[in-house]
């Protein structure tokens, strides 16, 4: 979105440092759902369409093998 990490955390009305967006990015850090929260929020994001675009992606990439992890996705 062309957003500087100050500027996503200005953004965020303090629920999330610049610092640690610049972790996130980095990836040197996993963000925990209240960092996604805030970041959907400042960046105007439905953060439940996000995720789950994310595991259609990964289940596309990555199928699941064991048969109870099958189970559980069949039943949503």
């Amino acid at each position: 979105m062309g957003l500087s990490t100050s500027a996503l955390a200005r953004r965020s009305n303090g629920q999330i440092t610049r610092s640690a967006i610049a972790l996130i990015e980095d990836g040197k850090v996993d963000a925990r759902m209240g960092s996604l929260a805030a970041l959907s929020v400042a960046l105007d994001h439905d953060l439940f369409a996000v995720a789950s675009r994310l595991l259609a992606e990964c289940q596309a990439t990555n199928p699941p093998t064991d048969k109870s992890e099958k189970k559980l996705l069949e039943s949503k």
